[in-house]
Order: C-alpha cells, then sequence, then structure tokens
C-alpha cells in the first residue's frame, strides 16, 4: 500500500460531503449490536476508535462512565464535537488520532471500532493497529470489533449474480478482511468469544429487494430489518462481521 492510496482515503473522509454509512437500518442494527454487548459488561473507560460524527458514540456513551473518542479526520472532529454538544454529552473526550502512525496512550477496559480498520490501506497497517489496540486494553478487556470482510461480500455477490444483479464492489477506500486470516491474527493475542454476521439483513435487503422491485431495490428495507432479527441464515452473506474478544 502506497502513501499516495493512503491519502486518496484520508481525502475521501476529509471530504464534507462523506457519509460513514448511508444505509442507516444498517447502522441502527450495528450499533444495537455492540450495545446489546456493552450491556453485558461493566464498562468503565471505553475507548471509540473512528468515532466518525459521534453520532454512535453518543449512543455507546450511556454505557460507560467515561468515553475517549478518536478520529484522524479534521472534517469529522469537527461534525463529532457538534454532536457532543447537541446530545449534552459530558462522558465524552475528543481526540484526532492517527491509528497507522500515533501511539494510543491510555488505558481502557472496552474497545470498539466500527468498519474502522478497513480504512487503514492494506492487511500490515490492520495488524499493527489490532496489536496497538490490545496493548490499551486492561487485563481481560473487551475488543468489540465490527468490521467489513471480503469472504462475505463474494457470498453476496454469488447470489446477486444468480440472478443476473450486478456486482456490488468494495469501496476504492477499504481493505476488507479475509476472515479466516484475520481469526487466526486475532487469537494470538485475544480469546474470540462470539461472531455475528448480517446475513439476513443483507440477503433481503441485497437480493430480494432489487428483486422484488428493480426501480425502487430499498423499498422494503424498513421491513427488511425488522425480519433480519431473526438471524436465520448461518452462511455470511454481505460483507459486516462482528466479533466480540477477550484479551489473553
Amino acid at each position: 500500500m502506497n502513501e499516495k492510496y493512503l491519502t486518496d482515503i484520508k481525502s475521501h473522509w476529509e471530504d464534507p460531503e462523506t457519509e460513514s454509512l448511508k444505509d442507516k437500518n444498517l447502522q441502527v442494527i450495528e450499533r444495537s449490536t455492540i450495545i446489546e454487548h456493552l450491556e453485558k459488561i461493566k464498562v468503565s473507560r471505553l475507548a471509540d476508535f473512528g468515532c466518525g460524527n459521534c453520532e454512535d458514540t453518543t449512543h455507546f456513551s450511556n454505557y460507560a462512565n467515561l468515553v475517549d473518542a478518536f478520529d484522524y479526520s479534521g472534517k469529522m472532529i469537527k461534525k463529532a464535537s457538534n454532536t457532543i454538544n447537541a446530545n449534552e454529552k459530558n462522558n465524552i473526550s475528543l481526540f484526532k488520532l492517527d491509528l497507522i502512525n500515533d501511539q494510543i496512550n491510555n488505558s481502557y477496559d472496552t474497545v470498539i471500532t466500527k468498519r474502522t480498520l478497513i480504512n487503514l490501506g492494506n492487511f500490515e497497517n490492520q495488524k499493527n493497529t489490532i496489536v496497538k489496540i490490545c496493548e490499551s486494553l486492561d487485563n481481560d478487556g473487551h475488543y468489540l470489533m465490527l468490521e467489513c470482510s471480503k469472504d462475505g461480500l463474494d457470498n453476496m455477490n454469488s447470489m446477486r449474480k444468480i440472478f443476473s444483479l450486478d456486482d456490488i464492489p468494495m469501496p476504492f477506500h477499504n481493505s476488507h478482511f479475509r476472515l479466516e486470516d484475520l481469526i487466526d491474527f486475532v487469537e494470538m493475542y485475544f480469546e474470540v468469544i462470539s461472531t455475528r454476521f448480517f446475513s439476513d439483513y443483507f440477503f433481503l435487503t441485497r437480493v430480494v429487494g432489487p428483486l422484488l422491485n428493480k426501480e425502487q431495490p430499498y423499498r422494503y428495507d424498513n421491513l427488511f430489518k425488522e425480519l433480519s432479527s431473526f438471524q436465520l441464515i448461518n452462511r455470511q452473506i454481505g460483507p459486516q462481521f462482528f466479533l466480540v474478544l477477550k484479551k489473553k
């Protein structure tokens, strides 16, 4: 991964028009999944790396005493500050941090990344950052990792191809994980407590929806969000995955 490409990624996140996730139903599903696990563990000091505009962070802060929120985009930091002030969240501190080049100075009992590591350019940068995160965690601390894999994206596109639907490409600024390679690496530092995919939602919204209505493929997404709560599909369909990790 050359420096130019990393610069392109940062330029994308410095663009005032950039949205972290346009699919707001999926954002709610992601957020709810993370909160479900925050409720299970006693959180004193929480770090949210790659906090973006802090919309989700303000929800996470309801389950922790103190929250440090980090992003490397100046534009996102400004948006995050506005979000924190608008929600009158006094337990969130906001910091600018480059996970590739900067050190993590504080320690935490819980860390969250949400589609953050996929913006680091390559697997080497991702692995180095995972080690940094591990070192920032207290003994037996939890890392809630919500990221994306190429496996799930490929599985979804294979299903779309069967029905003559075009592939959905990986965004240019992302480097999705090979899930097996990631698990092999994180198991050196963490115990994998649980794994969750969002297959029902992706199957319904990215395959069934376009087949029902090609002109309005997202027409039924609100209904599909409710139906996806049944979690009937075991195979990973769609890029998003969620790992609950405990530091060894």
